[in-house]
């Protein structure tokens, strides 16, 4: 009975942490982008070669005065905590840039690529770049590969708008992308996950034999 009763209590404390388990990580654009210049979309991927022609955009961005970050957001999933927002890029967008300020360079704009649309945030999004980016079209397919390359065309609108045209030609590069880091990031948030139910574990397990 005393056992029964012990599996009980740890059977509601790990459905009572999910919850909070999924609000505490939020949406995974707001982790990523601090320390790279876009988030791509984890399921389905886009290709090594479009994620190499965005990282390249975004390089010749920084390197012309004209800093740009970008979400490529495919599915509620990329959203992480606020599904809500999915369909509303100008939204997620102005939630985002408040996200992650503090790692936004000086004049940088944050571009926001969804199935319904393009947004802009950030101190570089003027006027002339919101009308640039908002005048693209998301493709009707929007898979990942396609608002990957409509993220790239939005670099190219804003940095035009900004004063900072880019070359016709601009050479793909490596890095740049969460691409690299997902795999760390799905066995960090594993491993966080398991270290807080054996934690749950412990603490209800001796309360329920206290009990």
């Amino acid at each position: 009975m005393r056992a029964a009763t012990l599996w009980l209590c740890l059977l509601v404390v790990a459905v009572a942490a999910l919850p909070s388990v999924a609000l505490a990580d939020g949406d995974p654009a707001s982790d990523t982008l601090p320390s790279a210049d876009a988030y791509l979309p984890v399921q389905p991927q886009p290709s090594p070669a479009g994620t190499a022609r965005l990282a390249g955009l975004l390089k010749a961005a920084r390197a012309s005065g004209h800093p740009v970050k970008v979400a490529v957001i495919a599915s509620p999933t990329d959203l992480g905590s606020v599904p809500v927002l999915f369909g509303k890029p100008d939204q997620y967008a102005r939630f985002l840039a408040g996200e992650i300020r503090a790692f936004l360079p000086a004049g940088a704009t944050l571009i926001v690529a969804m199935p319904s649309g393009l947004g802009a945030a950030g101190p570089g999004a003027t006027a002339a770049v919101h009308a640039a980016v908002t005048r693209l079209r998301s493709p009707a397919n929007a898979d990942s590969d396609s608002l990957t390359n409509v993220a790239g065309q939005a670099i190219r609108a804003t940095a035009s708008a900004g004063g900072h045209p880019l070359p016709a030609s601009v050479a793909s590069a490596a890095g740049g992308t969460n691409a690299g880091r997902i795999v760390f990031v799905a066995v960090l948030a594993l491993m966080l996950l398991l270290g807080s139910a054996a934690a749950a574990r412990m603490r209800w397990q001796r309360a329920c034999v206290a009990g």
